[in-house]
């Protein structure tokens, strides 16, 4: 396949399916959750999406997947040294 086919092939093939995501009601709907839950992580939790020059929101699947695995190990180990913590000072018996 020459360059040239390789860039018009590329062109044709819909956005969805390179893994963007646009717009946070796309972007809810992927994660289970609706547009304010969505607008409140990116203020409190830094979800990770960007503002393009269209006002519009912007991410990719892979970062999202990414962020929701980092979220849950960082929870998992607060959660975990909160438990030790109270089994050393005797509150949790």
């Amino acid at each position: 396949m020459s360059k040239r086919n390789y860039v018009r092939a590329s062109v044709r093939t819909p956005v969805a399916n390179r893994g963007f995501l646009h717009g946070l009601r796309e972007i809810g709907e992927y994660m289970g959750l609706s547009v304010s839950t969505v607008r409140r992580y990116v203020i409190e939790y830094r979800l990770p999406v960007t503002r393009r020059k269209d006002s519009r929101w912007m991410t990719t699947k892979t970062l999202l997947d990414q962020w929701v695995v980092v979220m849950a190990e960082q929870t998992y180990e607060t959660e975990k040294a909160n438990r030790d913590r109270k089994l050393a000072s005797g509150k949790g018996k």
